[in-house]
């Protein structure tokens, strides 16, 4: 393991010098490497990679400092034999990734802590202490998100196949009796708090439909009322936005201006409309997909799924405090990751987007 890391690091760092060098016109002029290692996208790429572990880093010593500044988890938790050389120094020890040897079962010798057994980690994010005592935080941060994205997934999904091409065809049947009909529900949806409509859904979904409601990870039932509370209150919301995008899009010039030139209608709303309408939908798939990750909270409360979002609140009022910073790192990696996914995924689509730095340097 520490030889496959080391080679990674090496291989990076050997990147970033010809990349600084071949950026001061060092080595490598005038050659396609020079190009490509030019690239506004690729400036980007690696200023936004820098950025998110300055973030990270960050984040980091924010939950160390709020942590360590609540008296109650200071009492319970840090005077705790385990957690006895627990500062901001072996923090970020602990989740700097490096191979380091981690100590992973302690006893009381002589009014002394010794460590009895070690293993190698690249990570450390430590054992839960209350929440799953002894049980390893990167552990329950696996087997709390599969739960989620299990759920997550196939609600996106979903929404993909009905919501999407419901939102596009309110736009091009704006005056339509569903339009209107998709219209009240969105206003009614969101004027509701969302925990009440999955508490109104719950009852229906037991006393109607006869579902259960306790959830089971190996009973498929019950993952049909927590997927379809989802997807009812999502799908007048999804749509609604994405028929605001679309008519955005059917006012501009160059629509007026391809009908001008005789281009029938359905040939302009494939070619222009949706193509550029849908840029900033595609651009929140990975956000999406963090979400499913980490988990609808309501949802998760209401009907009584172990999933991420859950722990993570159940972690905060039992003060675990390795689970808590486990979480908020593991989420905070993923919010940053998608985010730069999200602008490559915005470039990719639209070509504007990509040359504009070079197109600013010509004027």
């Amino acid at each position: 393991m520490a030889v496959a890391y080391f080679s990674i690091v090496t291989l990076i760092c050997l990147f970033l010098i010809i990349y600084t060098l071949t950026n001061f016109n060092l080595i490598l002029k005038g050659t396609s490497i020079s190009n490509f290692l030019k690239s506004p996208m690729l400036k980007y790429i690696i200023n936004r990679i820098i950025l998110s572990f300055l973030i990270l880093f960050t984040v980091a010593t924010c939950i160390f400092l709020i942590i360590k500044a609540l008296p109650e988890i200071s009492s319970n938790s840090f005077n705790d034999l385990t957690y006895y050389d627990y500062n901001l120094t072996n923090n970020y020890k602990r989740i700097l990734p490096y191979p380091k040897n981690v100590c992973v079962s302690t006893n009381l010798v002589d009014g002394n802590i010794v460590c009895t057994r070690y293993e190698k980690k690249i990570i450390d994010f430590g054992y839960s202490q209350v929440y799953m005592k002894n049980i390893r935080v990167w552990e329950i941060i696996k087997q709390k998100c599969s739960v989620s994205f299990s759920i997550g997934i196939t609600i996106y999904i979903i929404e993909c196949l009905i919501n999407y091409p419901l939102g596009i065809y309110l736009a091009r049947r704006s005056k339509s009796h569903l339009n209107k009909l998709i219209t009240i529900l969105y206003a009614l949806i969101t004027s509701i708090p969302m925990s009440l409509i999955y508490y109104l859904l719950l009852l229906v979904f037991m006393l109607v439909f006869k579902l259960p409601i306790s959830f089971d990870t190996n009973n498929i039932l019950t993952y049909i009322a927590p997927i379809a509370s989802v997807i009812f209150t999502s799908l007048s919301i999804v749509s609604h936005w994405v028929k605001m995008y679309m008519q955005t899009e059917m006012n501009k010039d160059y629509v007026k201006y391809a009908y001008s030139k005789g281009l029938d209608e359905k040939t302009v709303f494939r070619k222009h409309i949706m193509k550029n309408a849908l840029i900033p939908l595609v651009r929140t798939i990975p956000t999406s997909l963090v979400l499913c990750v980490s988990g609808y909270y309501i949802l998760e409360v209401t009907f009584s799924i172990p999933g991420s979002g859950s722990t993570l609140i159940s972690a905060i009022k039992l003060n675990d405090i390795y689970l808590i910073e486990g979480l908020v790192l593991f989420f905070s990696f993923l919010s940053v990751f998608s985010y730069l996914l999200g602008d490559i995924i915005s470039v990719l689509m639209d070509p504007r987007i990509k040359y504009m730095e070079e197109h600013k340097n010509e004027r």
